[in-house]
């Protein structure tokens, strides 16, 4: 099952199926693997996902997660160019094209590979993860503490959107400016403060730092060591 993330969250369409009749008819029971695309923050949309296929009775296997490689604060330009512009490639300054690298998709096919293997003996009934040893997902730590901060953040200001006018009222447009504005100088700042912060409690603590990590990056984690039997 695979869905982008919105705003810190499970993208609407995708939201709205898990909360549907539908979902529980065709998800109960059964074997689930997600996939998700995101700029770089996606634990608390997989987190909400997660809790979903749980309440409808199904069981998640793996989770892959597939982000952008730049740097976070190179990612924000040149993914706000993309989605203003439609233009992906050719960003401005030099900077790497949005989205995916394609030698990123082009690996994608380690996955399919593991999965085939894994069906075939009928793994899937055994209730463990598939893609564990696949590098299917990584999980940076420090931008797990913005991303909380962010979600909250968003909570908060859709509720004070609300509340101050209707869709497309003069205050509600007000409100989103300001809200821009402050969200501009949250990632220009908090981001990299909380980058910083993170690397100091990682050399004060490395094993929590790592157990912490590893919690995040659950069913499928980050491991690496059935990389060589899938390489292209």
């Amino acid at each position: 099952m695979a869905y982008p993330v919105w705003y810190l969250a499970p993208a609407l369409p995708i939201a709205s199926f898990l909360n549907s009749p539908q979902a529980h008819a065709l998800l109960f029971g059964k074997p689930v693997i997600t996939v998700v695309t995101a700029r770089n923050m996606w634990v608390t949309a997989q987190q909400s996902v997660a809790q979903k296929l749980s309440g409808l009775g199904a069981h998640l296997l793996d989770h892959i997660a597939l982000v952008d490689p730049a740097p976070p604060l190179v990612t924000f330009i040149t993914t706000l160019r993309w989605v203003l512009s439609g233009k992906r490639q050719q960003q401005p300054l030099g900077l790497p094209d949005a989205g995916l690298a394609a030698a990123q998709i082009a690996r994608c096919r380690r996955f399919g590979l593991a999965l085939v293997q894994a069906l075939a003996a009928d793994q899937e009934r055994c209730g463990a993860a598939l893609l564990r040893g696949l590098e299917a997902c990584h999980v940076d730590p420090a931008l797990a503490v913005s991303e909380r901060v962010g979600f909250r953040s968003f909570y908060l200001w859709s509720l004070l959107l609300r509340r101050i006018g209707p869709q497309g009222s003069s205050a509600r447009r007000l409100g989103v400016l300001v809200y821009l504005c402050i969200l501009i100088a949250l990632i220009c700042t908090l981001v990299p403060i909380t980058l910083v912060l993170r690397k100091l409690a990682f050399a004060l603590s490395p094993a929590r730092a790592r157990a912490r990590q590893a919690a995040l990056e659950l069913p499928s984690g980050n491991g690496s060591e059935r990389m060589p039997e899938f390489a292209p």
